[in-house]
């Protein structure tokens, strides 16, 4: 096996470019649209319009993103996760830096869609090129890689506030947008993961064949018609109407409140201190084989819930704002960092990209939809008050939703927690060819042997195990997709 390192220490560097690509991009690109709540007021103050009207662009805005998921997802299963991040950083430019030239408030609304896909097609690349990469370890590593989108919640707000002050609005967008920009090389450097490489071989195959089908089509018939996951997708629509609802008014709510523009913006800005502490601690949490993912979840997104109701409470208190903002992000970052595991964990890696295209949808008619409402609630209650406490109610009602996933059974094939599924085999097996890539490296040797490295520990078994049972040993599941047929050049090496 010692002639095998010096390639597993290079899939580990590639990895971890990987780990740095998606760390920028979500940084620069995927947490852009944090900055919402501050450029709401900056537009109220510019173009005159009333509350609602106003926030119908700004919930448009928050919303591409997600609503760009299935496209997203169809460009990573078409192309690769390396395109994916490409074209979002050409097109967050393009949406925000044409604002640079937008006079009219209408014109606004197509510009700030091309930059909600663009940000959309970062977070979901990002996403899904991580469960490639790391499917073994995917819950750390997404801690960690979105503790940039935590950063870029600490950030954004305040930048965007002291680029207001100093460039005006379309200063500020123009080079909102230039900052975006960091995901092209981000996508430049990002390496093909094992299974990219092997279903753009298959693809090319099929295009030769008589009989190709439609992947795409299939795998979202799979995805919706199961229960257990369109429960998690009602809670994460709550999630999202309720988030939504949060970034966009609390600049202006504490405004009104007497708070000057620059502390309410250094406030919306501290929820990504929470935020990040709490992308990490969940990754850190979930490795643990005794903790339910979405048990995390639902416990961390009900506390949220008592911090929303807090927030009117306890508003003519500075002290108590900043507080609350870290709480806010500590209880509700990890619901982020869980999405990419959970998707994982429910529906597998075969239909991971189309469940969290699905997933970035539903988020999206969220985000679409709670602004408006609670912007009509603060119009029919002329404060603020009460549109906090139907944030509350859905959070709570999101928590809910996710203790209810345990009541619908699993399909057969679901990867279980702790369970290390593969993403593809190579198409050939002889002596000293890598079968798997993903953390778990399977070796077939002169003997006969199959040796599995999973980073410096070796354990081997024999290969009628493996060819038989589809394991190396127990605890060792290699197929994410346990119904599917043994490739057939595996097959035929049993026979030999």
């Amino acid at each position: 096996m010692a002639t095998h390192r010096p390639e597993s220490e290079a899939i580990g560097r590639r990895r971890w470019l990987v780990v740095v690509s998606c760390f920028v991009s979500a940084l620069a690109t995927g947490s852009a649209s944090y900055h919402t709540g501050v450029l709401y007021v900056a537009l109220l103050d510019v173009f005159q319009k009333d509350v609602v009207t106003t926030s119908w662009l700004g919930a448009i805005y928050s919303c591409t993103f997600a609503l760009s998921g299935p496209l997203a997802s169809t460009v990573v299963n078409r192309f690769n996760c390396r395109v994916s991040l490409v074209l979002a950083g050409l097109l967050h430019f393009l949406g925000l830096g044409s604002c640079y030239f937008i006079t009219s408030f209408p014109l606004l609304y197509p510009a700030l869609i091309i930059a909600g896909i663009g940000q959309g097609l970062s977070i979901t690349g990002t996403s899904i090129s991580l469960l490639y990469h790391f499917p073994d370890k995917n819950t750390l590593v997404s801690g960690i890689c979105v503790c940039g989108s935590g950063l870029g919640v600490f950030i954004h707000p305040s930048l965007m506030q002291v680029l207001l002050e100093t460039y005006g609005l379309h200063g500020a967008l123009l080079i909102a947008g230039a900052i975006g920009l960091h995901s092209v090389p981000c996508g430049l450097l990002m390496p093909l993961s094992r299974f990219e490489r092997d279903r753009r071989k298959n693809r090319q195959d099929q295009e030769t064949s008589s009989l190709c089908a439609c992947p795409n089509v299939a795998s979202y018939l799979y995805v919706i018609t199961y229960l257990r996951f369109l429960v998690y997708l009602i809670s994460l629509f709550n999630v999202s109407v309720a988030a939504s609802s949060y970034y966009l008014y609390v600049p202006k709510y504490l405004i009104l409140n007497g708070y000057s523009h620059l502390k309410a913006s250094f406030i919306i800005s501290f929820t990504g201190v929470g935020s990040i502490i709490s992308r990490l601690l969940s990754g850190v949490a979930s490795l643990d084989p005794g903790v339910d993912n979405i048990l995390i979840y639902g416990g961390i997104i009900f506390i949220a819930a008592l911090v929303a109701f807090l927030i009117p409470v306890t508003v003519n208190s500075t002290v108590a704002q900043f507080v609350l903002a870290v709480l806010y992000g500590l209880y509700t970052g990890g619901s982020y960092a869980l999405l990419g595991p959970l998707v994982l964990e429910i529906l597998g890696v075969r239909h991971v990209s189309t469940g969290t295209g699905l997933c970035m949808f539903a988020a999206g008619i969220g985000s679409l939809v709670g602004p408006p409402i609670s912007g009509m609630i603060y119009v029919a209650q002329h404060n603020f008050h009460h549109a906090f406490y139907f944030i509350a109610s859905l959070f709570g009602a999101a928590s809910v939703c996710a203790m209810c996933t345990a009541l619908f059974p699993r399909r057969e094939g679901d990867a279980r927690a702790g369970e290390l599924p593969a993403l593809a085999l190579t198409s050939r097996l002889q002596d000293g060819s890598p079968l798997l890539d993903n953390g778990v490296v399977v070796v077939v040797v002169e003997d006969g042997q199959l040796e599995l490295a999973a980073d410096t520990e070796f354990q081997t078994a024999s290969r009628e195990p493996f060819l038989d049972h589809r394991g190396i040993k127990e605890g060792f599941p290699l197929l994410e997709d346990r119904t599917d047929p043994v490739d057939e050049k595996v097959a035929s090496a049993n026979q030999t």
